[in-house]
């Protein structure tokens, strides 16, 4: 629909004189009306306007974000932080209910928060007696593995002679070279050493655990200096070269009692070794970067637990303003009980539907000015910001959707969402055109046409209507603001007096 609003050089009150004007000539027409074919004159002026082409529509007042927040448990109301009107921000505890009134869950629920916490405190930053342990179980690892090692030396020994004496030779020569490398560099009492140990002998392991060992390794061996680092690194050959020997020797037994011995004492060696490359992994989990499915572990359970506590607490998901509160203190509720009505109103938006006629006319940013139903003294502004190209059948007609986001308004401004909003659309800039009186339009065979008074005589002036607001039509043609036009008035029939007696 094409409307037009806004005269800048025509205020409301000359409309209204103007309109009376017109009616009031009509009404003379009408009582003077007299015998077949009279005619009577009156006058009127071409006045300017400017004018918009726009496309009007309706919708619903909305916004975004908006919350209807409800209750996920049963209790009695405690307190109440908010009155309607208030603005929150995110976060904010709005209601709450006592807790001795919740589910008899409620209290392995505030259980199993406090001991989900303390073990991710535990995790994310450890305590004096969380590293000490820690430590300790190194220290244990360490003795566990140097027994291993002798008892299967020993075992080797003894089955020595069912084996291949030059592998035994070897093996033993391994053997000492890993402790004297042991003895050099006393890895048990360097913390940043065991990492680098640990990362690199479980990278050549395909060591199976929480750390990505390939991309570790050079960064703890980036830690030590070159003294420490050719050390470490002579601990991880000699170690490797002897459990390649002793494994290769064990196999090489004849007796085959004596092999499974060997190589079962070769096993318990292997798990004493696993078993610490675990401990030192803990340690580094402890001292420098807990594994990631461990924080994830204790992040989730503290995140239920947590959760099952927020079940007394109705909070605010966002920044908003409170556009109503259902409950007060003293009030019973249940589960899935609306309690408050939250919306950010800097964020109001009318989404509407455009004939199928006029959409092609609107574009995203064209200026729009909203009404409300709710409180017809409101002028919104705001543009369009969307248009969905996909039309759907309403009511028969083909329409899309339209969304018009709205400016800021005033803070405190009361606006009732879902009231009814009309919606004009600017789709064309302002243009000044002239107008006349719809009365002052004749038409004949040659068109539509006015009589103009130039020099006290009455001239034909072509013209071509267009837009209509009130009484008035917008026109083209060889016209000028403020010409006095001659309005020609015939009747055809004898009007009756409306005030009484007849002529």
């Amino acid at each position: 629909m094409q409307n037009i609003f806004k005269d800048k050089k025509i205020n409301k009150w000359q409309f209204a004189i103007l309109a009376m004007a017109v009616v009031a000539l009509a009404w003379a027409a009408f009582l003077g009306a007299g015998s077949a074919n009279a005619a009577e004159t009156q006058t009127a002026q071409v006045v300017a306007l400017n004018m918009d082409e726009t496309v009007e529509a309706t919708g619903a007042l909305e916004t975004r974000p908006f919350a209807s927040l409800a209750w996920k448990t049963s209790g009695v109301v405690e307190s109440a932080n908010i009155e309607t009107g208030d603005f929150v921000k995110a976060g904010d505890t709005l209601l709450t209910l006592q807790p001795e009134s919740a589910s008899a869950s409620f209290a392995s629920a505030l259980a199993d928060l406090e001991t989900a916490k303390a073990n991710l405190n535990a995790i994310e930053r450890p305590d004096g007696a969380s590293v000490g342990a820690a430590r300790e179980n190194v220290s244990s690892a360490f003795n566990t593995w140097n027994a291993a090692r002798v008892d299967l030396v020993d075992e080797l020994a003894y089955n020595r002679g069912g084996g291949d004496d030059e592998l035994y030779s070897d093996v033993i020569t391994a053997r000492d070279d890993l402790v004297n490398a042991l003895e050099e560099y006393p890895l048990a009492a360097n913390t940043e050493a065991q990492f680098y140990y640990w990362a690199s002998r479980a990278e050549s392991l395909g060591y199976i655990g929480e750390y990505e060992y390939a991309a570790l390794a050079p960064s703890l061996r980036d830690a030590l200096d070159k003294e420490d680092l050719a050390l470490v690194d002579d601990i991880l050959a000699t170690q490797a070269k002897f459990e390649a020997l002793a494994k290769a020797f064990a196999e090489s037994m004849n007796d085959h009692d004596d092999a499974v011995e060997s190589l079962q004492a070769f096993g318990a060696y292997e798990q004493a070794a696993d078993a610490l490359l675990d401990a030192m992994e803990s340690q580094y989990g402890v001292l420098v970067a807990p594994s990631e499915s461990d924080l994830i572990s204790a992040r989730a359970k503290a995140d239920s637990a947590q959760a099952s506590v927020n079940n007394l607490y109705i909070v605010a998901p966002f920044d908003g303003q409170v556009l109503s509160v259902e409950h007060r203190p003293g009030d019973t509720v249940t589960s899935g009980e609306l309690s408050v009505n939250l919306a950010d109103l800097n964020q109001l938006y009318v989404e509407t539907q455009i004939d199928e006629s006029d959409i092609a006319k609107i574009k995203a940013g064209n200026q729009a000015e909203v009404t409300l139903d709710a409180l017809p003294d409101v002028v919104l502004m705001g543009k369009v910001t969307s248009i969905n190209p996909v039309g759907e059948v309403v009511s028969g007609m083909v329409k899309y959707k339209v969304r018009v986001e709205l400016d800021k308004v005033e803070e405190g401004t009361f606006l009732p969402l879902g009231t009814t909003a009309n919606v004009t659309i600017q789709v064309k800039d302002e243009i000044s055109a002239l107008a006349v009186p719809i009365v002052a339009i004749q038409n004949d065979s040659k068109g539509e046409y006015v009589w103009v008074m130039r020099n006290d005589t009455a001239m034909r002036v072509d013209v071509v209507g267009g837009s209509i607001v009130g009484d008035l039509v917008a026109v083209t043609g060889d016209l000028t603001e403020g010409e006095t036009l001659q309005i020609v008035n015939e009747s055809s029939f004898q009007a009756p007096n409306p005030f009484g007696g007849s002529k």
